[in-house]
């Protein structure tokens, strides 16, 4: 039995309230100043409707929506692009996007030496893999990946929509933390 909490949003909410001292999602209006999307295990146009409105502004002004999920979902079928990875596997795609943002410089290192901690751990963590490896667990390709690390390179601000899948598997609260981690 449980004595409190859940199994629905508990597990996202304590790794945001860890990475960013409280919830880390963005203000629905917030979301028409984005130059890209990634959802992550989040299908808006079902589970948060109202959204829609100010994604759909930005991406009227060339901002890409990225779907990272294991299902097709009703989202996944209006993105830019669709990344279906074998589920549970989220955390391990994130360090493998994380560690192609930090081969190609693209990692903001003024904040990350002033807001961060444990950054030379995670740097680690994300080079014990190869790009190959990573593309290997999740399904998907290396090109798929430098993809997804364009989309963080290229187009900031990224808004980063982390959905309750990800958060369901086995370390989830790990998960959602090497998501929140590309935000850095």
């Amino acid at each position: 039995t449980m004595s409190r909490g859940g199994l629905s949003i508990e597990t996202l909410g304590a790794a945001q309230r860890a990475d960013f001292g409280g919830d880390g999602t963005h203000a629905p209006e917030d979301l028409a100043n984005s130059r890209g999307f990634v959802l992550w295990g989040k299908n808006v146009a079902v589970t948060h409707l109202h959204w829609a409105a100010f994604i759909s502004e930005a991406r009227k002004r060339g901002a890409p929506l990225l779907v990272i999920d294991p299902v097709r979902t009703a989202t996944a079928k209006q993105a830019d692009r669709f990344y279906q990875l074998r589920p549970g596997t989220d955390g391990i795609l994130a360090l493998g996007v994380g560690r192609r943002l930090l081969e190609r410089q693209a990692a903001d290192d003024a904040f990350l030496a002033q807001h961060t901690a444990g950054f030379e751990a995670y740097r680690r963590l994300a080079f014990a893999r190869s790009l190959d490896d990573v593309a290997q667990a999740t399904d998907l390709s290396v090109a798929q990946i430098e993809e997804i690390a364009d989309c963080y390179a290229t187009t900031p601000p990224v808004a980063t929509l982390i959905g309750l899948g990800p958060s369901y598997w086995t370390h989830g609260g790990a998960t959602v933390r090497l998501i929140d981690a590309l935000a850095a």
